[in-house]
């Protein structure tokens, strides 16, 4: 029976009655075509991600399990036509739902670390993290009915693991095995995508459970979605600034909470500069665009030749140690030898470079500019935390207002200030990235502005 809804796409397809004689893949293919353009219409800094992975539909040939026919290894977009075509008539803002919760699975590399984990746990933690963003993006085109109930879920367990990160997630119900049971009853709340296809074992979509038949996704397309998520950030950093939004207000949602704990090195590569090369290489193409054409025409790729090469270069940079009574000792001394490791190597940096390394407490007690490895080797052979006072973090953003207003600071991109956090604040955001970095010492973190990014690291990360 042809119902209502039914007639309602064929108009907004502009197909009227030639859509009810189309084949389902055909429909489902509509359909997710509208549901990406509601995303990056909102969005547009997910435009690269959201065309990468191309759509393959395939027939359910499990009898139990499966119900939900959309998920992703990573690479391709796996689909069963008809399950796409049910959601959707049951509620339109499904499927753009069903594409971000994908989508934001990859960005944040869930599918790459599946094997490791424990199955049920790692699926829940998964889905509520990237629950939680799509619910702070407050989206209208992502709404649907329970979202209330989800929300009420969401929340309880912020309360419990306080960061909403799969992997705060994940650990909250490993050492709670009774509190996961609770939370584990809630999981057909967040049930939007297929995990099976995480550990698929061919690329036509078909699912291989079992380990015997299993494997992980592999490293490169990790890898792949590494380079994707730092584009993105890059995006969403420059459409917050082109759009008028206050800085860190959308760049938070994906930074903040789902990325308090993970790989400093990583992190770091953040915080690069994108530099722009520009030039026509007609010998490369992009194979996003070339893709999207195939899926859209069916015989017409759509060649784009690159015209920019992006560089993660990093000009000038500050890194402030707080040296207030809670935060010395050679953990500082680990803290500055790692960051300059990842900083010095050379394809992260332009010809000329200018590193600052900022002591203070309530007031600035050093301030040296590294150049190059022989400058950092003599500064650590004759470092002395000086301070141990209160901490203020206002003159350390007053002073490299100053340095950027007489030019000693010409290209700042980043200021990494490494704190126990219990200080003054500013009031104001600057223009620049910021990030406040604190060692897990077992007890809870202090919150920080809006604007700022939060990263808690590992005591280990920095023993020796």
């Amino acid at each position: 029976m042809i119902t209502a809804e039914f007639l309602d796409f064929a108009v907004l397809c502009k197909h009227n009655f030639y859509m009810l004689e189309t084949t389902n893949k055909q429909l489902a293919m509509e359909i997710i075509n509208v549901a990406r353009d509601e995303i990056l219409f909102s969005m547009p800094y997910l435009t690269r991600a959201l065309l990468y992975m191309p759509v393959v539909f395939y027939e359910d040939e499990i009898e139990e399990g499966v119900t939900i026919g959309f998920g992703s290894d990573g690479e391709n977009l796996y689909v069963i036509a008809e399950m796409v075509i049910k959601r959707y008539m049951e509620d339109p803002h499904s499927i753009a739902h069903m594409l971000l919760h994908t989508l934001f699975h990859c960005l944040y590399q869930h599918p790459f670390h599946y094997e490791t984990m424990h199955f049920d746990h790692w699926d829940l933690a998964s889905d509520m993290a990237v629950e939680y963003v799509i619910a702070n993006l407050n989206m209208n085109f992502t709404s649907l009915d329970d979202d209330h109930a989800r929300s009420v879920v969401l929340e309880a367990m912020k309360a419990k693991s306080h960061n909403m990160n799969a992997e705060s997630i994940y650990s909250y119900l490993n050492h709670h095995s009774d509190e996961a049971k609770e939370f584990l009853k809630k999981r057909e709340l967040f049930c939007f995508d297929v995990h099976q296809h995480w550990m698929s074992k061919d690329v036509e979509g078909k699912i291989y459970l079992g380990d015997d038949q299993s494997y992980a996704a592999k490293t490169k397309v990790n890898d792949q979605w590494k380079k994707m998520e730092r584009a993105v950030q890059t995006e969403i950093l420059s459409f917050e600034k082109t759009q008028g939004y206050e800085p860190g207000s959308l760049s938070k949602l994906f930074e903040g909470d789902c990325y308090s704990e993970y790989d400093y090195s990583e992190f770091l590569r953040k915080f690069a500069v994108m530099s722009e090369e520009i030039r026509v290489n007609h010998e490369e193409f992009d194979y996003v665009y070339y893709n999207y054409g195939i899926e859209m025409y069916g015989n017409m790729p759509l060649i784009e030749p690159l015209e920019y090469r992006e560089d993660n270069k990093i000009r000038d940079f500050v890194v402030a140690i707080d040296t207030s009574g809670s935060v010395q000792g050679s953990l500082v001394q680990n803290f500055l030898r790692k960051t300059w490791a990842m900083l010095q190597s050379e394809e992260n940096f332009f010809y000329d470079v200018n590193i600052h390394i900022l002591q203070c407490d309530s007031k600035i007690q050093s301030d040296v500019t590294i150049h190059n490895q022989q400058e950092f080797d003599a500064y650590m052979k004759h470092v002395q935390l000086k301070g141990f006072g209160g901490t203020d973090f206002r003159p350390v953003f007053q002073h490299v207002n100053t340095m950027i207003a007489n030019g000693r600071i010409k290209d700042l991109r980043g200021l990494i200030y490494y704190t126990d956090g219990k200080g003054i604040f500013p009031e104001v955001a600057p223009d620049y990235k910021t990030a406040f970095i604190f060692v897990d010492n077992g007890f809870m973190q202090p919150n920080v502005p809006a604007w700022a990014i939060r990263l808690i690291l590992p005591v280990e990360e920095f023993e020796e």
